[in-house]
C-alpha cells in the first residue's frame, strides 16, 4: 500500500486568489471582469464584492452577448465579447468556474493578461475549512494512512489523494483527473428507453441534449428555467427535442419568490420586494407534469 505523505500527494502549490491579484496590479493595466452575472450568487458577483472590498476599480464587465444581464452593474459597464474592438493587453479576471474553457476561448481572440479570483474557495473555504490543515494532516498522519488503506479500489485512493492535494496545496489536478465526463449519466444510474427528464434550472439545455444522447427513445423533457436572458438559447437548443419548456424556477407550489441580496453574494427568501431583491416566478412539477403519462422514471435534476 503507498505510504499516504506530502510526497505521495503534491508539492505544486497554485496561487490563491490574493496572489493573482497581486500579479495583476503589478502591470498597472485596466482590469475587466469576464463573466456574465444573472444574479448575486454567482462567481463574477462574488469575484466584484472581492474586488470592491479592496477598493480595486474595475473598468467594465465583459461577456458573451446572450450572458450579459444590463448595461450596467454596481455602476460599471457591460460589453459584449463579440463587439470588443478595445486593448487586448488588458488584464481579464475571469469570473466563472469553466476557468480552462474561457481562458482558451480569450488567448484565441488575443487577450494575453488572465487571471482567475476565487473568493469562495480562498475567503470561505480556505480561510475556515482547510486553515492550518497541513499541519493538522502531519500531526494526526497515522490516522489519515489507516482511512486510505481501508479503501478497496484505486479510484477511492486517487480521489483521497485528490482531496488532500487540494486542501494542502491548492492544487486540484489528481480531483481534476477523476471527474466523470458523463456527469449525470454515469453507469451506476440505470435508463431505460422510455424515460421522462424534468431538469430543474435548465440553463441553455446542455444537460438536456445530453440526456438525450444516452436516452434516444426518451418520453419527454420538461426544462425549468426562470432565467429570461437565456431562455432564448434554450429555445434554439431544444427546439428539435420533445421538450416543453417552464419559464419559471421548480418550488412546491406556483408562486413569486422574492431574493434578498447580500453583500457578500448570499441571498435568502423574503416577503418584501424592492430595489434589493430579485423576484423568480415558479411553478411545482406536479403541475406541469401530467400524471398519466407513459413513460419509465422520472429523473430530476
Amino acid at each position: 500500500m503507498q505510504q499516504l505523505n506530502l510526497e505521495s500527494i503534491a508539492t505544486k502549490t497554485y496561487p490563491n486568489s490574493f496572489e493573482q491579484l497581486e500579479q495583476c496590479l503589478a502591470n498597472g493595466r485596466d482590469i475587466y471582469l469576464f463573466g456574465g452575472i444573472r444574479n448575486s450568487c454567482t462567481l463574477a458577483s462574488a469575484t466584484r464584492n472581492f474586488l470592491d472590498s479592496r477598493g480595486i476599480e474595475i473598468k467594465g464587465h465583459l461577456a458573451e452577448s446572450a450572458f450579459i444581464p444590463s448595461a450596467t452593474y454596481k455602476g460599471k459597464p457591460f460589453y459584449a465579447l463579440e463587439e470588443w474592438s478595445g486593448d487586448k493587453n488588458v488584464n481579464i479576471i475571469i469570473g466563472t468556474t469553466d476557468v480552462k474553457a474561457k481562458a482558451k476561448m480569450l488567448k484565441e481572440l488575443g487577450f494575453k493578461n488572465l487571471y482567475f479570483l476565487n473568493p469562495f474557495q480562498d475567503l470561505l473555504y480556505r480561510e475556515s475549512c482547510s486553515k492550518d490543515f497541513k499541519e493538522f494532516f502531519l500531526t494526526h498522519q497515522d490516522r489519515f494512512q489507516a482511512t486510505y488503506d481501508c479503501l478497496s479500489d484505486d479510484l477511492s485512493r486517487t480521489i483521497m489523494r485528490g482531496y488532500l492535494q487540494a486542501r494542502i496545496y491548492n492544487n486540484y489536478d489528481i480531483l481534476a483527473q477523476t471527474y466523470d465526463k458523463n456527469n449525470y449519466f454515469t453507469s451506476p444510474l440505470s435508463f431505460g428507453q422510455n424515460e421522462v427528464f424534468v431538469d430543474c434550472g435548465a440553463y441553455d439545455g446542455d444537460t438536456c441534449l445530453e440526456f438525450v444522447k444516452n436516452v434516444p427513445n426518451y418520453v419527454h423533457i420538461y426544462a425549468f428555467e426562470p432565467d429570461t436572458k437565456i431562455l432564448p438559447k434554450l429555445q434554439e437548443n431544444t427546439k428539435n427535442l420533445r421538450c416543453t419548456i417552464v419559464p419559471k424556477g421548480a418550488y412546491e407550489r406556483e408562486d413569486v419568490l422574492h431574493f434578498s441580496i447580500g453583500s457578500n453574494g448570499d441571498s435568502t427568501i423574503t416577503t418584501q420586494a424592492d430595489e434589493h431583491t430579485i423576484s423568480i416566478p415558479t411553478q411545482s412539477i406536479d403541475n406541469v407534469v401530467p400524471k398519466n403519462l407513459k413513460g419509465g422514471g422520472q429523473y430530476l435534476y
